[in-house]
Formats: C-alpha cells, sequence, structure tokens
C-alpha cells in the first residue's frame, strides 16, 4: 500500500508541476500580447502628436513643388533617360 501510495503521490506532483508551468505559458502570453498592444498604442499616440504638433496656419505644397523643390523629379527624369 505504501508503495501505491508514493507512486499517486509521484503523479500528483508531476500532474501539479505540468498544471505550474501551463499557467505560467499562459501568464507569459497573455504579457506578451498586453506588452505589443501598449506599443502599438504608443506607436499611434506617436503618429498622433506628430501630426497635432503641426501648426494650423503651416504652408502645405502639392508633391509636385517638393519633387522639384528637392530635385527628385530631375534625378527620376536622368534615371528614365539612361
Amino acid at each position: 500500500l505504501k508503495a501505491s501510495d508514493n507512486s499517486d503521490n509521484s503523479k500528483l506532483t508531476d500532474a501539479l508541476k505540468e498544471a505550474d508551468i501551463e499557467a505560467r505559458k499562459i501568464r507569459e502570453e497573455a504579457e506578451r500580447r498586453k506588452q505589443e498592444d501598449e506599443k502599438e498604442r504608443m506607436k499611434k499616440q506617436m503618429k498622433i502628436d506628430r501630426l497635432n504638433a503641426i501648426p494650423e496656419d503651416a504652408e502645405a505644397g502639392t508633391v509636385e513643388e517638393f519633387m522639384y523643390k528637392d530635385g527628385v523629379k530631375e534625378i527620376l527624369e536622368k534615371l528614365d533617360t539612361d
């Protein structure tokens, strides 16, 4: 009867260890997801803050003006002819 008790205790101990491992994995996965969600929320908030930091009276231009100003248009035309 004593050997049977030891075997049962061993099985119970193994089952408890397995349950602890599974619970830890679940907690770690939940924490990882929580951190990813927080990171995404912060990234989105940074974009919003950056847009809100632009003054209302800031002058906006067109893509053509931007490309002309920075010489992008000439470089693209040169690449087209090469």
